[in-house]
């Protein structure tokens, strides 16, 4: 039966064929389905694909300049450059931060290459920045942002900077080699002035009213300072003066009255603080019960108690009581005794004086009076200046009167008694929008339904007219043949499985065909 299927050819050596032909396919087959551990995809024998990520080089990040002085008081700014960029630099994230924070502090920070998005927060000692979509020049030295540093103490410490990102225009990272600190040295070229503050009593009597001078001791100048009494700080003015009044909350329990002259540093100077002590006398039974108090008179706010809603806005007059010739000139000041919960938009002296007016001053913190041929009415209490508040904030706050002078329409000076502080207190309205608001459950936006994981999976159409299974996240769905699993892991078997038995039914046929042949 030689040749009987196959002429010429033997049975033996046609089986013999089968089985190499098998035994070549089976391994080719493998091969193409296998995922390398490299990386290669199913069907693409022999090409690895390459997974490492572009990078944009290697660079430095610094302040510049890297050692740096500034004066007490002044400010002083720094850039931030990246020292060999290659494609410009797109996105930046980062901290600078003061390490000796008593010598200096941050008090302005900026982005440069005009960033389409960023974030920047400013604390005293530190300020952290992320910025992108940057346009910056592309090579070399390129500044990505500008820092503001003040001086606060004589002397040394250091810039911290730190980068978490720095990214080119394209989108791929810089390997950032080193992030060097700034020397920052804080100097005092400043001329040093003491200040003297004198005392026109040689005691403190309580209730009654001192008035304290400061001068320049270079030059025996008066000079606008700040004089602080117990708990109160009030302003002199241009002449130097400021009247006070005793009060309890003054006088320290060694039965002493002191206060401290003291003025913030200009450009070219700074100034030495200087006291006065005075001993506390009299009884402590506080104004009579007329209101007249024990020499003088009294200037207060009407009304003495202020409630105020935020945004809410009302009238407070300035009153003098037992003014019997009128009020005919003064200088004032009144201040609020912090500044977050209420705030002064308008001073007006009232009885139209001829010389002076109500002035505005510390972003409406206090208000600065002097006046002179007033003609208001002779009545008490004399009204004479009204004042406007704004509720700003929820909170306690004060209004603190302090009188340098006070006289009368003829030019006679009145002794001045007392003037309380009087209280202001801001609260919410409890208004609450007409609208209301849908509950919604963590993490749901209101007005939107939370969208959940679908269990159930979705058919797309491919370009072959065969369909693949598409799921939502957290759906499980059965992966496709010949696929990789969702792990990671090696494909599924089935198309080997199928090209082997394949094998085994060739070599089975040509097996049987020899017997046959034999």
């Amino acid at each position: 039966m030689t040749g009987r299927y196959f002429p010429g050819v033997g049975t033996s050596r046609v089986a013999v064929l089968a089985v190499c032909l098998c035994l070549l396919a089976v391994p080719m087959v493998a091969a193409g389905q296998s995922v390398a551990s490299d990386g290669t995809s199913p069907g693409s024998v022999g090409v690895t694909a390459n997974t490492t990520d572009a990078t944009a080089g290697s660079t430095t990040v610094r302040l510049d300049p890297t050692t740096a002085t500034v004066d007490e008081g002044e400010t002083r700014t720094l850039d931030v450059v990246v020292a060999n960029a290659d494609g410009g630099v797109g996105a930046v994230s980062g901290e600078i931060s003061v390490v000796e924070s008593e010598y200096a502090d941050i008090v302005g920070f900026e982005l440069r290459g005009d960033p389409g998005l960023e974030n920047v927060t400013v604390t005293d000692d530190a300020v952290t920045f992320d910025g992108a979509l940057m346009d910056t020049a592309d090579t070399g030295l390129v500044t990505v942002a500008e820092v503001t540093v003040r001086g606060q103490l004589e002397g040394t410490t250091d810039l911290a900077l730190s980068i978490d990102s720095l990214g080119d225009e394209s989108g791929d990272p810089y390997d950032v080699g080193g992030t060097p600190d700034t020397a920052l040295t804080v100097e005092n070229s400043r001329n040093d002035v003491a200040l003297s503050v004198t005392a026109d009593a040689d005691n403190a009597t309580l209730d009654e009213s001192i008035t304290f001078t400061v001068m320049r001791t270079d030059s025996n100048a008066r000079v606008e300072a700040n004089v602080t009494v117990g708990n109160r700080t009030v302003d002199t003015g241009v002449d130097g003066e400021v009247t006070v009044v005793v009060r309890e909350s003054m006088i320290s329990d060694a039965g002493t009255v002191t206060a401290v002259a003291s003025k913030p540093p200009t450009n070219q100077e700074r100034y030495r603080n200087d006291s006065v002590t005075l001993s506390a006398v009299g009884d402590r039974s506080g104004p009579n019960d007329d209101g007249t108090g024990s020499g003088g008179v009294i200037v207060r706010t009407d009304p003495g108690s202020i409630d105020l809603s935020v945004g809410e806005t009302t009238t407070v007059d300035v009153v003098v009581t037992n003014a019997d010739g009128g009020v005919g000139a003064g200088n004032l000041t009144v201040t609020l005794t912090t500044d977050s919960s209420a705030e002064i938009t308008n001073a007006t002296v009232t009885g139209d004086p001829g010389i002076g007016g109500a002035e505005i001053r510390d972003r409406g913190t206090r208000v600065a009076a002097e006046f002179a041929l007033r003609d208001g009415a002779d009545e008490a209490p004399a009204r004479i200046v009204e004042l406007t508040l704004q509720g700003v904030s929820t909170g306690s706050t004060a209004l603190s009167l302090s009188i340098s002078s006070l006289g009368d329409e003829s030019g006679n000076s009145y002794g001045i008694a007392s003037a309380p502080d009087s209280g202001i207190d801001v609260h919410d309205d409890g208004s609450t929008d007409d609208e209301s608001t849908d509950t919604v459950a963590d993490g749901e936006e209101a007005g939107t339904a939370t969208e959940r994981p679908s269990a159930t999976p979705t058919t797309a159409g491919t370009s072959d007219g065969e369909s693949t299974v598409a799921t939502t996240e957290g759906s499980t769905a059965d992966t496709a043949v010949g696929s990789p699993a969702d792990d990671g892991g090696a494909p599924t078997d089935a198309p080997l499985a199928v090209f082997g038995a394949l094998a085994f039914v060739v070599v089975s046929l040509f097996g049987l065909l020899a017997v046959a042949g034999d």
